[in-house]
C-alpha cells in the first residue's frame, strides 16, 4: 500500500515536472500562435468567399441588407411584393444572372452599392413603385446596368416600373446599355450620374 503511494506520487511529480518545464519553454507560445494564425485564416477565407442570396416575396416589409458580399449561381438579390426594402454597402458582383431584381416593390433603397460583373443586368426593375438608386458603382455587368422594364423572365406585365430616381451612380463598362427603359412607367428622373 505504501509503495502504491509512492508510485503515484512520482508520478504525480513526474507529471508536474512535465508541465512546468512545458510552459516554462516556447512551445505553448508556439502551439497558441498557430491556433491563432489558423483562425485569422478561417475569419479571413469566409470573409472573401461568404456567399448569400436573398430572396423576399409577400410580407417581408422593412428588410435591410446592409454590408454583405452576395455571389451566387442566380440572381444575388430579388425581391417581389415588398415594401421598404434597403440594400446598402454591399459588394453584389460575379453573379450568374442579374445583381438585383425587383418586382412589384414600394419605396425601396439601392444605396452606396458595388454591382458589378453579373451575368446579366446589374440592377432589374419591374412593376415597381418609387425606388431610389443612388450613389452606387455599376460596371462590367454582360447585359445592361441598370433595366427599367415590363417584362422579366418572359413574363410581361401592364406596367413597368414608377417613380424611379437614378442619381449619382457611376455606370461604365456594361455590355449593353448603362440605363435602358423599356416600357418603363410615368417620372423616371436621371440625373448626376
Amino acid at each position: 500500500m505504501v509503495k502504491k503511494k509512492q508510485d503515484n506520487k512520482e508520478q504525480e511529480n513526474k507529471f508536474l515536472k512535465f508541465l512546468k518545464n512545458f510552459f516554462n519553454s516556447w512551445q505553448p507560445l508556439l502551439i497558441v500562435l498557430i491556433l491563432v494564425i489558423v483562425g485569422l485564416l478561417m475569419f479571413i477565407n469566409h470573409l472573401m468567399h461568404a456567399t448569400k442570396t436573398y430572396m423576399f416575396n409577400g410580407s417581408n416589409d422593412y428588410v435591410r441588407i446592409l454590408n454583405n458580399h452576395v455571389t451566387v449561381d442566380g440572381i444575388g438579390i430579388t425581391a417581389s411584393n415588398t415594401k421598404y426594402l434597403n440594400i446598402t454597402k454591399n459588394s453584389i458582383y460575379k453573379n450568374g444572372k442579374c445583381g438585383i431584381v425587383f418586382y412589384s416593390t414600394e419605396n425601396s433603397y439601392i444605396i452606396a452599392n458595388v454591382i458589378i460583373n453579373n451575368g446579366a443586368n446589374g440592377v432589374v426593375l419591374t412593376k415597381s413603385d418609387t425606388t431610389y438608386i443612388d450613389n452606387n458603382t455599376i460596371s462590367k455587368n454582360a447585359r445592361y446596368g441598370i433595366l427599367l422594364t415590363n417584362e422579366f423572365n418572359k413574363k410581361y406585365y401592364k406596367t413597368g416600373p414608377v417613380n424611379v430616381h437614378i442619381t449619382k451612380n457611376t455606370i461604365n463598362g456594361n455590355s449593353w446599355d448603362g440605363v435602358c427603359i423599356y416600357n418603363a412607367g410615368d417620372n423616371i428622373n436621371i440625373k448626376g450620374n
